[in-house]
């Protein structure tokens, strides 16, 4: 997938425990999002609080998602 590339910006969204060792692989590579309503420790770099708020920010993020020619 060529995901290495510097202009390839990686993000990992997920909501359990299983998901931490995919939030460690991307430090320094991509972004980790944890979707959780209760605080605790996580390597993610930042948390959504449902499926709801990361349907919002995915959303967001459509304008940014343009295919360069």
């Amino acid at each position: 997938m060529k995901l290495d590339r510097e202009d390839v910006l990686s993000f990992y969204i997920g909501d359990d425990l299983t998901d931490e060792d995919a939030f460690r692989a991307l430090t320094g590579r991509g972004i980790g999002i944890v979707v959780r309503e209760h605080p605790y420790e996580t390597a993610a770099d930042y948390s959504l609080k449902n499926p709801d708020e990361v349907r919002k920010f995915l959303l967001q993020l459509i304008p940014f998602c343009r295919r360069r020619s």
